[in-house]
Order: C-alpha cells, then structure tokens, then sequence
C-alpha cells in the first residue's frame, strides 16, 4: 500500500510489516523539519542565519527505512531513531564542515548509529544526506570493522571508507532516490521493492567489506564531546524555558573556559551563541503557538531572556529570515 502525502506531519510510528509507506515534504522550518521522519524523536537547532529551507524524502518497505534530508541552513541534530534499529548516514553533497559525534565528516565517511545511542550531528549550510535505518538483528552481513548485530556496547560511530566504496555507495543512493522520488509509483511493485532493498544491503555490504579506515578518536575529543553531549541534554530537558552558561557549567561540572573550548571543539560555536540560538527557537515556537492580541512580541522575548528588543528582531531576522512580527501565529 503506498502512501504518498505533502502534510505537515509525518506519520509517528513505523508502518505495519506488510504496509509501505512513502512522504516528501518540503520544509521551511527547522523544528518542522525534525518532525518528518518516522518513527525518530527528533530535535532540530537552526545554527545559520537565513530562511530554512529543506526537503525530506521517507520511504518505508520491510524491513529498511531510506530517508534524505537536503537544507540550506546549518543546524545541529540530536535525537535517537526507532527502537532496535541501526542507521547509516552518506552525505552526498555539503559545502562545508560536517561534525557527527564531534569527528569531521566527509564524503568518504559513514555515520553508523543505534536506536539507544543519541544522535549528535551539525550540519553544513547546504547539506545533502541519506539515511539507511535497518533491525538490528538483520544486519548479520556486517563484518567486524563496521561492528556485528552480536556486538554490545553503543554503537554510534564514524567509520571512514575508502574513497572507491565511498563513491559507489553514493552512487547507488543517489540513483535510487532520484528515481523513486521522480515517480513514488514504483514502490507499488514488490520486485522493485525487494531489488531496491537489495541493491542497498549490497552497496552497505561492499563498503564494508573492502574495508574500512577509522582512526579512534583521543581522550580529549571523547572528554570535550562528553561535556557537550550533557550540556546539550540539559538544554534539550529544559526546551520551555531558558538555560544559562552558568547553569550548564553548575550542570557538567566545568569551568566556563572548559566549557567554551568544549563546545568550539564540538559544534563549531561558543556555548553563549548555542544558547542564543535555543532561546531563539523558544521564542518561536511560543510565538506560533500563542494567538495573536494573548501575548505580545515584547512579552514573549523577555520570558526567554532578551532584554533589548531591538538586538532581539534582528537576531531574529538574522536566523529565521522573517521578523517575529511575521511569524506564523493561531488567529
């Protein structure tokens, strides 16, 4: 059964074994854009200033989830994917620095990642990603360099292949979701379904098997990414109200320096600017939530802390492309 649908809500659960399902939505807001796979528990932080625009693509046959995100904006992901599931992620394109897990990503690398592990990944401004979610217990082919299904332990890593595999895995990815997402109809045959996902296993099996270059990340990456993978949660933990530097150092237990060089390690950005940014969202998502004439601009932005109205509408601007007087709002 095909399920072809512009909404703006993406199905929450996993279609049923002997369903399929298929959605491509075009998205203008990075929190909406969080929402649109799936079966994940998502949260989206717009980094970059600009109107966001993205597109998803979530196509759905047992037992494989194949999804691709394109954005314009840098954002920060975090979240984890469906229960027993492991995920592989290929960029396709990018115009700049990617980080997963902290690391530097690249087009000869693939992020693997487990339903229980969090997923932390910061984008590049023009992103271009696919995503292959498959049970865990059915990864049976997967060797010992990418970690087998028996194997304990979290499994959210990067995995750097070799250039060859690399290019043939994007390859294959790219020529099948062009082509399903030309004509979603395809999917209603059963052998296209059944090649596609065996065309997928093979070129992830290939990859693997020619070998993988992966160099263990140092005590100090994995120390500063652990600082900010709790500051994250605790700001993640707190969305409806605001959080200070001073309370994420209290948090983590580190001084402001620590947590500063953490952070610039990390994501990219200083934790005031990270902070600015989840205040931001806040804003917004109250604003468009609230009725107009219930609560004003002015109101809203000093629950989350900005003092000066007029730095405010331009941060604003500067991040959502619109001023918050042109935000969406209930009538």
């Amino acid at each position: 059964m095909l399920h072809a649908s512009s909404s703006t809500h993406a199905p929450a659960a996993r279609p049923a074994a002997a369903d399929y399902a298929y959605t491509r939505t075009a998205n203008h807001d990075a929190d909406e854009a969080a929402q649109r796979l799936h079966a994940w528990d998502q949260t989206y932080r717009q980094l970059t200033p600009g109107r966001f625009e993205g597109l998803t693509t979530d196509f759905w046959f047992e037992p494989m989830q194949l999804f691709r995100e394109r954005s314009n904006r840098r954002i920060h992901q975090a979240g984890r994917s469906w229960s027993g599931s492991v995920t592989f992620g290929i960029l396709l394109s990018i115009d700049g620095p990617v980080r997963f897990c902290g690391q530097a990503m690249d087009l000869d690398s693939m992020m693997m990642l487990s339903g229980t592990d969090e997923l932390d990944l910061v984008t590049s401004p023009m992103l271009d990603i696919v995503g292959i979610a498959i049970p865990q217990d059915r990864l049976t082919w997967l060797d010992a360099s990418g970690r087998g299904a028996g194997e304990r332990g979290p499994m959210n890593r990067l995995l750097r292949l070799r250039p060859a595999a690399a290019a043939r895995l994007r390859e294959v990815m790219q020529s099948i979701f062009d082509t399903i997402e030309a004509d979603p109809s395809r999917l209603s045959a059963a052998a296209v379904r059944e090649q596609v996902r065996d065309d997928v296993i093979d070129a992830l099996a290939a990859a693997t098997w020619q070998g993988v270059v992966e160099a263990a990340p140092g005590r100090r990456h994995l120390n500063r990414r652990s600082v900010v993978q709790r500051a994250t949660e605790h700001v993640l933990a707190h969305r409806g109200e605001p959080v200070s530097v001073e309370q994420l150092c209290e948090c983590v237990k580190v001084s402001r320096r620590s947590l500063q060089y953490a952070f610039e390690h990390t994501l990219g950005i200083s934790p005031l600017e990270y902070l600015r940014v989840a205040r931001l969202h806040g804003v917004r998502r109250e604003l468009k939530s609230t009725p107009r004439g219930t609560a004003s601009i002015q109101d809203v932005a000093a629950r989350w802390g900005f003092w000066h109205l007029g730095h405010f509408t331009t941060h604003y601007r500067q991040l959502f492309g619109c001023r918050p007087s042109e935000t969406p709002r209930p009538v």
